[in-house]
């Protein structure tokens, strides 16, 4: 885990991610050792050696920015020990949806949970912990070491790239969030964020802003005439060309604000839960009985909403990357396409596993039923090259 030294007593830690960073920071002192997120649950013990040699046996507090998978997955690694803070409404998102997956343990919930202003005197300096909610998502925190002159931002600004809005969050209240945060810390304050290891400043945040207020009416305005996800793009100047990463890019931004402008027009039908039963039948069976499970819901009354295919893809997902099931992974892809034949994400995901397996004609068949439904998916184009076909 790369160290980064901020100041004599704050340390940015940087866990490596599938698509980037994750940036934890640690403060100590003779009081002993608080951690701003915890990381990614699969480097849990990689995290606690670096806490070891930082001199401390365990944190005395974790200080968790929102209740995404990366920063809150480390947060049971040492047991009940440390006191865990975080906004309020993060226990509940963190016993649903896809943290579900995360089998995280009791001792991993935060212990309190605020939404005012709160602050700590803690190793002789005060600690402000300030919430910040409703862009990235409805649980953002930022926290601010007054006398250090640092402050952990978390993902409402990650890094020098487009973030996303998820868990409650929208996009619009970006600007305001970014605003309120260059009004609240000095000038002169060092920012740490959620993916980009290494000290910000605050034009960081008035560069965003800008992109925003000179794109954000010409996106909505795309949306609304029904331009192409290419023409919508096409709207980042040049001179911001640079701007994003991997999993980052322009297009984050289109995804959420066109989910969003939906969600205003029209409400999404309530959606219950299939996760946590996928979950608890793949825990004792495999994932032909967590596809079983499903339909045996259907059976009695579930009715299946748009998003169920997010939470479909999400678990199969799980079980081929992250538990290495592909045979599991593939039963519970097939029930995506049998209850979102339309789905071009669904068959480009089902293909995948398919390729994993070796089973190339059933892999291109449905690379190629994705391309049929949508031309513009590249991830397709990109692995048919792969097996040897041009499409």
């Amino acid at each position: 885990m790369e160290r980064i030294k901020i100041t004599e007593n704050i340390v940015q830690l940087s866990q490596e991610g599938q698509l980037m960073p994750a940036c934890l920071t640690a403060f100590f002192g003779e009081d002993g050792l608080l951690l701003v997120d915890a990381g990614m649950s699969a480097q849990a013990d990689a995290l606690k050696e670096t806490i070891r040699e930082l001199g401390y046996d365990t944190p005395a507090y974790i200080v968790n920015t929102h209740a995404h998978p990366g920063n809150v997955g480390g947060n049971g690694a040492f047991g009940e020990a440390p006191n865990i803070i975080a906004h309020r409404g993060v226990t509940e998102q963190m016993q649903s949806d896809t943290h579900i997956l995360l089998d995280l343990p009791e001792a991993a919930l935060p212990d309190l949970e605020i939404d005012t202003d709160m602050t700590l005197r803690f190793n002789g300096e005060r600690v402000r912990i300030i919430p910040m909610p409703g862009s990235h998502t409805a649980h953002d925190i930022i926290v601010h070491f007054v006398d250090s002159g640092v402050a952990c931002i978390g993902d409402i600004y990650p890094g020098r790239f487009f973030t996303t809005a998820v868990y409650g969050g929208r996009m619009e209240n970006l600007p305001a969030r970014l605003r309120r945060m260059i009004e609240l810390l000095p000038e002169d304050t060092k920012l740490l964020y959620g993916h980009q290891p290494g000290i910000g400043k605050m034009d960081d945040l008035r560069e965003m802003i800008a992109i925003w207020d000179e794109t954000y009416p010409l996106i909505v305005e795309g949306i609304q005439a029904g331009k192409s996800r290419e023409e919508l793009e096409a709207i980042l100047p040049k001179k911001w060309s640079d701007v994003g990463i991997p999993g980052g890019q322009f297009g984050a931004w289109l995804v959420c604000l066109n989910r969003d402008l939906q969600a205003s027009e029209e409400s999404e039908p309530e959606r219950a839960s299939i996760l946590r039963p996928m979950f608890e039948a793949q825990k004792t069976g495999n994932g032909e009985a967590a596809a079983a499970r499903v339909r045996e819901l259907i059976g009695k009354g579930l009715t299946i909403v748009p998003r169920h295919e997010f939470d479909l893809l999400q678990f199969a997902y799980w079980l081929l990357l992250t538990k290495e099931l592909p045979e599991d992974a593939l039963q519970v892809f097939k029930l995506g396409i049998e209850l979102f034949p339309d789905a071009w994400n669904t068959h480009d995901s089902l293909a995948e596993a398919y390729a994993v397996l070796g089973q190339r004609d059933l892999a291109i068949a449905h690379y190629n039923k994705s391309l049929e439904l949508s031309p513009e998916n590249d991830n397709a184009v990109t692995e048919l090259a792969k097996l040897g076909v041009d499409a």
